[in-house]
C-alpha cells in the first residue's frame, strides 16, 4: 500500500503523526516524525531546558491531566517520557524516568546538548495480554495504532478506517525500555474498521 505514491501523498496530507518515509528518500519529499503537534493539541509540554520541568506551567499541564496531588506536588509514582520534537523516528532518543528525579534532570541535560527541544508527557502504562497457559507463561505488551480519515478537516466527518495492534513480548530489550514499536520482535495484528 505504501509503495503507491498517491497513497503516501494522501497519508502525508491528512495524518497527525507522520512516520512512513524511507530515511534514504529525498528530504524534500520526506515525512518526518515530528512531535511538534503534541503541545498545540494539549498532549505534551515543550522542554528546552531542565528548569522547564520545575516550572509552574509544567505543573499546570500535569494538573489538567489529574497528575498532581491535592498539595500541589507531582504524584511521586509518575514517570515522564521526553520525546525529541524533531529529527528522530518512533521511540528513538526518548528519555523516560521518574518525575522530579535527578536521573531525569541529568538525562535531559545531556540530551539537550544534541537535541535542542523535547516534548514531555506523562508515561502511559503499557497494556498487557497475559498467557495463562502453564507451558507458555508470560505476557505481551501492546499499543493500538488507529487510522482515521477526516473529510475536509471536519471533525463530524471523521471516520475510523482501520488500524494495527503492535505487540512486543516481555523479555525483549525494547519492552524493558517501555518502547512498544515496530522492530524485529514486533507482532502485528490488523484492527478492522
Amino acid at each position: 500500500m505504501l509503495q503507491n505514491p498517491q497513497t503516501r501523498k494522501v497519508i502525508r496530507e491528512n495524518s497527525i503523526s507522520f512516520n512512513i518515509d524511507d530515511l534514504d528518500s529525498d528530504p524534500q519529499n520526506a515525512i518526518n516524525d515530528t512531535k511538534a503537534y503534541l503541545e498545540p493539541m494539549g498532549m505534551g509540554f515543550t522542554v528546552t531546558k531542565p528548569e522547564d520541568l520545575d516550572s509552574p506551567e509544567f505543573l499546570a499541564f500535569l494538573a489538567e491531566k489529574g497528575l498532581v496531588n491535592a498539595d500541589g506536588k507531582i504524584k511521586s509514582e509518575l514517570n515522564i517520557r521526553l520525546k525529541p520534537v524533531k529529527g528522530f523516528y518512533g521511540c528513538y532518543q526518548h528519555i523516560r524516568e521518574q518525575a522530579g528525579s535527578k536521573t531525569l534532570a541529568g538525562k535531559l541535560k545531556n540530551g539537550l546538548k544534541i537535541i535542542k527541544e523535547f516534548v514531555a508527557q506523562a508515561e502511559l502504562t503499557i497494556t498487557r495480554v497475559f498467557n495463562t497457559n502453564p507451558s507458555h507463561p508470560g505476557s505481551i505488551g501492546y499499543i493500538d495504532r488507529l487510522f482515521l480519515y477526516t473529510e475536509d478537516g471536519t471533525p463530524e466527518k471523521t471516520m475510523f478506517i482501520g488500524g494495527l495492534r503492535n505487540l512486543i513480548p516481555d523479555g525483549e530489550v525494547e519492552m524493558a525500555k517501555g518502547n512498544v514499536h515496530g522492530n524485529f520482535a514486533a507482532i502485528w495484528a490488523e484492527i478492522f474498521a
